[in-house]
C-alpha cells in the first residue's frame, strides 16, 4: 500500500495539532429532571472557564450537586475570582459567581462549613444578594444543628433617652444590637433598618416622625434562629405653646400708682419653666398651673406689659399688652351720698343676654399665604368679656380654665402644598367663632423634584426560565420609584417613543452603549439597567445606575428571594429602593474650600456619597416676608453653580464645578445638596 501524499500528510498533522490544542474537558452526561436536561451550555464545549461555570449552574438548577461541584471547580482552577461582567472573548461578558454557587451546592449537601467557606469568599470578591441570602440560611442551618444560640439579641439603645420631652417633629434613635450568634433584622417604629447580611453586632441610627402627644418608639431585633427582643421608648411631644389667662391689665388700659397690677393665670400640661413680665423672672419654681398676681412697677415710659411663658419642651407663648399714657385715680364712692330712687331703679334694669361671639387674633398670618417654612408657630389672643369656655387649635383643646384674654401658640407641621389651620372659641354663654388660616407650603427650587436627577428606568434584561417575568418587576419597581420621591423619572411613553424611532427592541438596551445612547437622546441624567433572572423557585434581581453624560456606574444594588409571588416582588421592589436611597442619598452640606473650578465640601463616605454624584451649590435668598404683617414665611434660595463629586475621602469631597461664569461666585459657607 502507498503511503499517502505529503500534502495529506502535512494536513492531517495541522487537523491533529488543532484539535489537540482545544481543551474539550471530561465529557459529562446529560441530566433529566422535570422533563428539563441539566449540564447542557448553549454552544459547544470548548473546556474555557465559563462552559465549566455554565455546565456547573444547570446542573445546580436540576439539583445534581455532585456534577454542578465537578464543573465549578474546574471552572476555580481556570479563574478563581467571582466577579460581575467577566468578559469571556472579545465583547461578551457573563456574571461569573463559582465560588457562591458552590457554596449553594455545599449548603443542599449539609456540608456547612465549606458551604461558609465558598459564599465568604464570594462576598469578598463581589457582593452580591444571593450569596448574602445562602451564607444567612447556611450560618443559621448550623447554629441549629450545634444548639449554638443562648440568647435572643440585645439591644444598647442610646437615644432617644428615656421619658424625653421634645417640641421636635423627629426624633433620631440610634442604638447598637448584638447578639451571641447573628443578628438578622432590626425594626424601628415598624420601619425596617437595612440589614444585608447578618452580623454579631449591628449599628443603627435613623429618624422617626412624631405627633403631639405620646409616642411610643419600639426597637424589635430578630437574630438568625429567630429569637426576637424589644425595646420601648416613651416620647412626649408638645407642640401646644403655655396658656397665658390675663384679667387685667387689659389693652389700651391706664397705668396706676404705684404701679400696673397683673392678674391671671397661666398653665401648661408638659410644666412652666419660666415667666417672665417686662424681662423680670417671677416663677419661683417649676409647676403645671400659677396664679398670677403681679405689680408691675411704674417707670417712665412704660407703655406696655410683656409677659412671655416658656414650658419644659421649649414652646414659648408672648402676651404683649399696651397701656394708654395717662394715669388712673383711685376715685372713692360714697354708698350714702348715692340716691337711693336710683338705686332701686339700677336694681330693676334687665341684664341683657351675651349674643356677642369672642374675637381671635393672630399675630402676623392673615387667611391665606405661600410660606417656605415645613412648619409655623401660631401666637395669637381670644378676647370676651363673657369669659371663654373653650378654645382649640385643628381640634385639639388647648384651654384649661375660663378666662376673658386668652393668649396662646401652638406649633403646626405644614405638609407640602395646602394647608389649613382652625382655630375654634366658644364664651361662657355658648357663642361661638373660628377663624381659618391657609398655608401653601411651597419646596424651595433645590429640593423640589424638578430639580432632581433625571432618571429613565430602562426594560429589564430576561433571564432563565420565564415565569412572573420582567414585566411585573418592572411595574413593581416603577411604583417604587415614583413613590420614593427621590428621582425625577422620566415617562416611559416617551422611552417608547424614542425606542420606535431607534428602532430598538427592549432587549437591546443590554448594550450599555446603546443604553447610554438613548438616556442621552431622553435626555436622562442616569439610565436605570436592569437584569432580571427567574428559576423554578427563585428570582434575582439587579440594577445598575449609569450616568449618560460619563457612562459611570454610579452603584449596583441588587434583591435575591426563593418565593415566586407576586407579593415578593414588591418586597423585593421594596428592598432595590431602600438600597438605592441609601447608594444615592439625598443630602445636604457646605462649601469648604474653592479654588478656580475645583471644590472641597464636607460630604464624605459617612454620608454615603460617591464619585459621580451630581451636586447643587446654592445660598439662602432674603426672607419672604408678608406683605401686610411683616411675618417671615421662610426663605427661597438661590443656584449657584452645579458639579460633580471627583474624588470622596472619610469626611469630604472633591468637587469639579460645572459653571465658568459661577466661578469666582461660589464661597466656602455656601450650601451644598446632591442631585
Amino acid at each position: 500500500m502507498k503511503d499517502p501524499p505529503s500534502w495529506l500528510q502535512v494536513m492531517i498533522a495541522a487537523i491533529f495539532l488543532v484539535t489537540s490544542g482545544c481543551e474539550t474537558g471530561p465529557v459529562r452526561k446529560t441530566e433529566t429532571a422535570d422533563s428539563q436536561a441539566h449540564g447542557v451550555t448553549k454552544g459547544a464545549f470548548r473546556g474555557k472557564w465559563w462552559n465549566y461555570y455554565e455546565r456547573g449552574v444547570s446542573y445546580s438548577d436540576g439539583h445534581f450537586w455532585k456534577e454542578a461541584e465537578a464543573d465549578l471547580r474546574a471552572a476555580l482552577d481556570r479563574r478563581d475570582e467571582d466577579q460581575r461582567r467577566a468578559r469571556t472573548y472579545g465583547m461578551h461578558f457573563v456574571d461569573y459567581f463559582p465560588h457562591r454557587e458552590l457554596g449553594v451546592a455545599f449548603f443542599h449537601e449539609g456540608r456547612y462549613q465549606e458551604a461558609i467557606h465558598e459564599l465568604e469568599s464570594s462576598l469578598r470578591n463581589e457582593k452580591s444578594a444571593k450569596a448574602e441570602f445562602y451564607l444567612d440560611i447556611t450560618r443559621k442551618s448550623l447554629i441549629q444543628q450545634n444548639h449554638a444560640d443562648l440568647r435572643p439579641p440585645d439591644i444598647d439603645l442610646r437615644s432617644p433617652l428615656p421619658g424625653l420631652l421634645t417640641n421636635h417633629a423627629f426624633v433620631s434613635v440610634s442604638g447598637t444590637v448584638r447578639d451571641d450568634t447573628y443578628v438578622k433584622s432590626i425594626a424601628v417604629s415598624a420601619a425596617p433598618i437595612r440589614v444585608d447580611l447578618a452580623a454579631p453586632e449591628v449599628t443603627f441610627v435613623t429618624e422617626v416622625p412624631l405627633k403631639a402627644g405620646e409616642n411610643v418608639i419600639r426597637v424589635e431585633a430578630t437574630d438568625l434562629s429567630g429569637k426576637q427582643t424589644a425595646v420601648e421608648r416613651r416620647i412626649r411631644v408638645d407642640f401646644q405653646g403655655p396658656i397665658l389667662s390675663i384679667d387685667e391689665p387689659v389693652e389700651g388700659g391706664t397705668i396706676s400708682r404705684p404701679g400696673v397690677r397683673l392678674r391671671g393665670h397661666a398653665y401648661d400640661e408638659s410644666g412652666l419653666e419660666e415667666i417672665l413680665v417686662n424681662g423680670r423672672q417671677i416663677l419661683k419654681a417649676p409647676a403645671q398651673e400659677v396664679a398670677l398676681d403681679y405689680t408691675v412697677p411704674s417707670a417712665d415710659g412704660l407703655d406696655r406689659v410683656v409677659i412671655q411663658a416658656k414650658d419644659q419642651a421649649g414652646n414659648r407663648t408672648t402676651a404683649e399688652i399696651h397701656l394708654s399714657g395717662g394715669h388712673a385715680s383711685s376715685q372713692r364712692f360714697l354708698v350714702a351720698s348715692l340716691d337711693p330712687f336710683r338705686l332701686v331703679l339700677l336694681g330693676n334694669v334687665p341684664v341683657q343676654q351675651d349674643t356677642i361671639p369672642p374675637s381671635i387674633e393672630l399675630k402676623g398670618y392673615m387667611g391665606e399665604q405661600v410660606t417656605f417654612l415645613d412648619q409655623v408657630y401660631l401666637e395669637g389672643v381670644v378676647r370676651d368679656e363673657g369669659g371663654i369656655a373653650f378654645l382649640a387649635v385643628n381640634g385639639q383643646t388647648i384651654l384649661r380654665k375660663a378666662g376673658k384674654n386668652v393668649y396662646f401658640s401652638y406649633l403646626a407641621k405644614l405638609d407640602e402644598g395646602d394647608n389649613t389651620v382652625v382655630v375654634e372659641a366658644r364664651d361662657l354663654a355658648g357663642n361661638c367663632t373660628e377663624k381659618k388660616i391657609g398655608f401653601h407650603r411651597q419646596l424651595q427650587k433645590v429640593r423640589e423634584i424638578g430639580s432632581r436627577l433625571s432618571v429613565a428606568l430602562l426594560p429589564m434584561e430576561r433571564k432563565g426560565v420565564p415565569g412572573l417575568g420582567a414585566d411585573a418587576v418592572e411595574e413593581a419597581l416603577l411604583a417604587e420609584l415614583i413613590g420614593g420621591h427621590r428621582f425625577r423619572m422620566v415617562e416611559r411613553r416617551r422611552l417608547e417613543e424614542i425606542l420606535r424611532e431607534q428602532k430598538l427592541s427592549g432587549s437591546e438596551l443590554a448594550d450599555p452603549n446603546a443604553a447610554v445612547r438613548v438616556g442621552r437622546i431622553m435626555a436622562a441624567n442616569c439610565v436605570l439597567m436592569g437584569t432580571v433572572l427567574e428559576k423554578e423557585a427563585s428570582v434575582e434581581i439587579y440594577l445598575r445606575v449609569v450616568d449618560t453624560e460619563t457612562s459611570l456606574i454610579l452603584t449596583a444594588v441588587d434583591v435575591y428571594g426563593e418565593d415566586m409571588s407576586r407579593e415578593m416582588v414588591r418586597l423585593l421592589c421594596q428592598g432595590l429602593m431602600t438600597k438605592l436611597l441609601d447608594e444615592l442619598p439625598l443630602v445636604e452640606g457646605l462649601v469648604v474650600t474653592v479654588k478656580g473650578n475645583q471644590g472641597i465640601v464636607d460630604l464624605g463616605q459617612e454620608k454615603h456619597v460617591k464619585k459621580g454624584m451630581r451636586v447643587i451649590i446654592f445660598e439662602e435668598g432674603e426672607p419672604v416676608r408678608h406683605p401686610l404683617t411683616g411675618m417671615v414665611l421662610g426663605s427661597d434660595v438661590a443656584e449657584i453653580d452645579h458639579g460633580v463629586i471627583r474624588a470622596v475621602r472619610e469626611q469630604m469631597s472633591d468637587v469639579e464645578l460645572f459653571g465658568k461664569e459661577a466661578q469666582g461666585r461660589v464661597k466656602p459657607m455656601h450650601k451644598v445638596i446632591t442631585q
